[in-house]
């Protein structure tokens, strides 16, 4: 797994992009927010078809789309409107397309793709979030409490 930069290419086999849907909770201002996400496997061409994770909102799911450039199913470059979180050790990364101004944590998708996919986890992009398997979700804030992060 790589860490996906600003200017890669990332490729999604059209068919698999709602595949997928999770919940994603927070607070934000005082408030409960939730949000709808689908978590989608990608391959980043840039990098030699590295696998990843993108969290689309289903809110900004045709945006997302209006972004395709030239090659097969969805070929997309990696750009500012996309934001990032990353594992501490900063060698892998998995991205978010939404509303930027949402400030749900890290830990809050991952706990999500967590608790959608269970033991399946192991095996969605690659393993690429198999790491997180066998945290407890309650222990992930202290493993992932950052905010998600702009190129």
């Amino acid at each position: 797994m790589g860490v996906v930069e600003k200017g890669d290419t990332i490729y999604i086999p059209a068919n698999t992009i709602t595949e997928h849907k999770v919940k994603v909770e927070w607070q934000q201002n005082l408030a409960h927010k939730t949000q709808d996400y689908y978590s989608v496997p990608f391959f980043n061409k840039t990098q030699g078809d590295e696998q990843g994770v993108i969290f689309i909102s289903t809110a900004y799911l045709d945006e997302f789309k209006a972004k395709k450039t030239g090659g097969e199913d969805l070929t997309i470059v990696v750009d500012e409107s996309f934001q990032y979180g990353q594992n501490k050790e900063k060698t892998t990364r998995w991205l978010a397309f939404h509303d930027k101004s949402m400030k749900a944590f890290q830990w809050r998708f991952v706990a999500s793709a967590k608790q959608a996919f269970g033991d399946k986890l192991s095996s969605f992009a690659g393993g690429f979030l198999k790491t997180y398997i066998m945290v407890d979700i309650s222990a992930l804030s202290g493993f992932l409490g950052d905010p998600l992060r702009n190129f």
